[in-house]
């Protein structure tokens, strides 16, 4: 897929009349919105911000912070998840104001809820504080990631994105380390002039590259994030090829809207269990969908 046809798609995609999105850079290939613009299916009271900060942190008190991976990642298990399906259920239902769904073949599950703080388990080869694409650990090229801002989001503790040069190819989102990627990094991609801020909802194409970035001392970032299947001309739709089988589950629209009522994410493991993520290649929760009716 060339980068005109990314571009075309993206751009289609966050142009429609229900999604309210800023495009960024000279590709266009990052989009950004607040979170504020989004309602989502439960109207009740508080603004939809206000929402996910007290689902997520009432997930976060029930994982507790065992359940830190090195890169943040607040694990859901067993005992955690009923305020995980609950979170969930909130965050699709405000991404689903952005008015995409017919762009969006799948989405990779579950989401991540990610705590950017002091981390004594923090480092290795796939710190996500080097740069990277989400393809490079093995997801298929054909997908956007979607990142919520929920608090502590600002210069001192933020994601930077970069945008990839005219010259790009399909082979630079080949799996690979993110050392072996760092070239390519620092040799064919822009720094993009945008700094997160709370309540920004980002999505961007994979083409594009991004790192998680903290000065010392600053304090913890939450927020959410996850990556979905781009719909196209040229549509994967092998059930083994789209995301890699060690890569995680799928599911439809149709699933992610019907949290607590048609389906529900069940996590068999225990808090205490360990979960082997391959290196980082693998999210380290076991997931499995039920269908509830």
């Amino acid at each position: 897929m060339s980068l005109a046809d990314r571009k075309t798609l993206f751009h289609e995609m966050c142009s429609g009349p229900d999604c309210r999105m800023e495009l960024l850079g000279s590709q266009g290939l990052i989009a950004v919105t607040s979170i504020h613009k989004l309602q989502g299916f439960d109207c009740y009271a508080g603004g939809p911000l206000t929402r996910l900060r007290y689902h997520a942190n009432t997930f976060r008190i029930a994982a507790g912070e065992r359940s830190l991976t090195p890169n943040g990642m607040m694990v859901p298990s067993r005992e955690s998840s009923l305020e995980f399906n609950v979170l969930c259920r909130e965050f699709y239902s405000i991404v689903a104001g952005l008015g995409i769904e017919d762009f969006v073949s799948c989405w990779n599950v579950p989401p991540n809820l990610r705590v950017k703080g002091d981390n004594p388990k923090a480092g290795g080869p796939r710190d996500t504080a080097h740069k990277h694409s989400d393809a490079w650990i093995g997801e298929n090229p054909r997908c956007v990631t979607v990142m919520a801002f929920l608090s502590g989001c600002g210069p001192d503790n933020c994601v930077q994105f970069y945008e990839p040069s005219d010259a790009f190819q399909e082979s630079w989102l080949e799996p690979k380390t993110y050392s072996d990627g760092k070239s390519l990094a620092e040799g064919e991609y822009s720094p993009l002039d945008y700094v997160p801020h709370d309540g920004d909802l980002v999505l961007a194409d994979f083409s594009t590259i991004h790192c998680s970035h903290r000065k010392p001392g600053a304090g913890p970032r939450l927020g959410i994030d996850t990556t979905f299947g781009i719909k196209g001309p040229e549509q994967i739709a092998s059930e083994t090829s789209f995301v890699r089988k060690w890569r995680g589950q799928r599911a439809t629209w149709d699933v992610v809207k019907g949290l607590g009522q048609t389906h529900l994410f069940v996590f068999p493991n225990r808090a205490d269990e360990w979960v082997d993520c391959e290196g980082g290649r693998k999210q380290a929760v076991n997931c499995q969908v039920r269908r509830l009716v």
